[in-house]
């Protein structure tokens, strides 16, 4: 009955085409850049698993609404009107992409780099990528914990450690930076993630490949003007218009915070919520056809 009731959701929502309205913030792969790195965890890439299949664990339980593109379809749609970008493994960059890079410095936008952002063009790229100085540092550095710090982009993750328990052997680089704010330690001291306000933009460096947890990218998202849709801890699901999917991992009352006014209906069981508020089990799904009023 479960699975003919999925089905019958399933050709209710393909029956006709659905509308995806652009997020507010997006996270960008460069596929070009999977072949040019080395360094293993087991079978896997190491660089690029972790900049972008671990990071995006944090993502789906983030509460936001993102975007996820490769490079080479952003630099063919010219993507320019997101508020935050996100740099996952930009290694290497072919003029094109550095020129597009350079083009969003402006209009208040926030560009998070992770961990070797144009360091295949020579270290001096780092810099001018992201205006902040950056180096290499000892590989047994290791990166434990959130700056203690009452920055609003640290709030509810000050003193934690970085990411969710998932750390990579390989390069290491350090923040060398006097002007910019200080975000994650190494464990020895050294500044290992950093943010510098520039006239016009504002960039984000952090070294760790898996640094994201679901409180700190809305930290960054609250600081760059993205709206906040949900309680962070839980998976959320919005891409299309019309669909909503709740999946509990921690099982969280999740508070729902659209833009605009919505009336949220439970595919599975016809019922209209009163109250922008789901409590999830741990493992239990919940899908909501989501109409604007």
């Amino acid at each position: 009955d479960f699975i003919g009731q999925t089905q019958k959701i399933w050709q209710e929502l393909t029956a006709k085409p659905a509308t995806f309205t652009p997020a507010e913030l997006v996270v960008i792969a460069d596929e070009d850049d999977y072949s040019l790195t080395t360094e293993q965890v087991n079978v896997w890439n190491g660089p690029n698993y972790h900049t972008i299949r671990n990071n995006q664990d944090a993502f789906l339980r983030s509460g936001l609404k993102y975007d996820f593109y490769y490079f080479s379809d952003v630099l063919a749609r010219n993507m320019k009107d997101y508020r935050v970008y996100v740099f996952s493994n930009i290694f290497l960059l072919s003029p094109e992409k550095r020129a597009f890079i350079d083009s969003l410095k402006r209009d208040g936008k926030t560009l998070v780099f992770l961990y070797a952002p144009g360091f295949m063009n020579g270290e001096k790229t780092m810099k001018e990528l992201t205006g902040i100085d950056i180096r290499q540092c000892d590989r047994r550095s290791k990166l434990a914990r959130f700056e203690k710090s009452s920055s609003p982009l640290l709030k509810g993750v000050s003193g934690q450690r970085v990411g969710l328990g998932i750390d990579m052997p390989g390069e290491r680089f350090e923040v060398s930076d006097s002007k910019a704010v200080p975000l994650t330690r190494y464990a020895d001291g050294k500044i290992a993630g950093a943010m510098r306000t520039f006239r016009g933009w504002n960039s984000i460096y952090l070294a760790t490949p898996s640094c994201f947890t679901p409180e700190f990218l809305q930290n960054i998202a609250r600081f760059g003007g993205v709206h906040i849709y949900n309680t962070p801890g839980d998976m959320f699901f919005h891409h299309r218009d019309d669909l909503l999917v709740l999946h509990g991992v921690e099982g969280n009352t999740n508070q729902l915070r659209f833009p605009y006014p919505v009336e949220l209906q439970d595919l599975y069981t016809g019922e209209v919520l009163g109250e922008p508020a789901v409590k999830l089990k741990p493992g239990e799904s919940r899908l909501f056809r989501v109409k604007r009023r």
